[in-house]
């Protein structure tokens, strides 16, 4: 991938795509016998790159709908995200892989993305107000931490999809991550395979646990 300005060209394997933010238009060639996987990476790229020109981003990250407060687990592959998003089950998961983020008036929401597959939790078409962000470490007992701000807006920016790599967007991702930092909790979990993570997040935010 190539950033071209403020535009992007997407090449791979028996395919090349452009995407021209200026011209809000996208092209897409495939030579592939199965262009799924491509086709839905492509899409990806142009949810990403016009989210972030709206002024949101993609974030690669478990979205929860729990009891009205909209919950984000973080972290990389095998972090946790869909073994949490499962162990939710009296909530709706907006996305188990990747979220889209929008400021409104009162600070952050979190809208649910339709990118998912069989192994994953379906997703459920909503938006929340974003409460509280944990970054998911598996461990042998339930706890959260709070990091401290270097390490959390590199724990951000890391986990927006593109975007973080691309030179000309990297001081305005870094200043949406500082103003989610302002607005929102940010803490690393430590967590068990069970639900009982949610005890700890309703105590940390202040959630009531009905």
């Amino acid at each position: 991938m190539e950033f071209l300005g403020p535009d992007i060209l997407f090449t791979a394997s028996g395919c090349r795509g452009t995407y021209s933010i200026s011209q809000r238009s996208a092209e897409l060639y495939l030579e592939v016998h199965d262009p799924f996987e491509r086709l839905e990476y492509f899409l990806r790229l142009i949810v990403s790159f016009g989210a972030f020109d709206k002024g949101g981003f993609l974030f690669h990250g478990a979205g929860i709908d729990h009891r009205g407060h909209g919950v984000i687990f973080f972290g990389p592959s095998g972090s946790g995200k869909t073994t949490v998003s499962r162990f939710s089950v009296n909530d709706k998961v907006l996305n188990d892989d990747l979220v889209l983020l929008f400021p409104s008036e009162d600070g952050w929401m979190v809208h649910s993305t339709p990118f998912w597959n069989p192994t994953q939790v379906k997703p459920f078409p909503t938006s929340v107000p974003l409460r509280g962000m944990f970054r998911l470490i598996q461990a042998k007992q339930v706890f959260c931490e709070k990091p401290g701000k270097g390490a959390a807006l590199a724990e951000i920016t890391s986990n927006v999809p593109v975007l973080c790599t691309d030179p000309q967007r990297g001081d305005e991702l870094m200043n949406r991550a500082a103003r989610i930092m302002e607005q929102v909790p940010l803490y690393r979990l430590h967590f068990l395979k069970d639900d009982t993570f949610w005890r700890a997040v309703d105590a940390t935010l202040g959630i009531d646990q009905g």
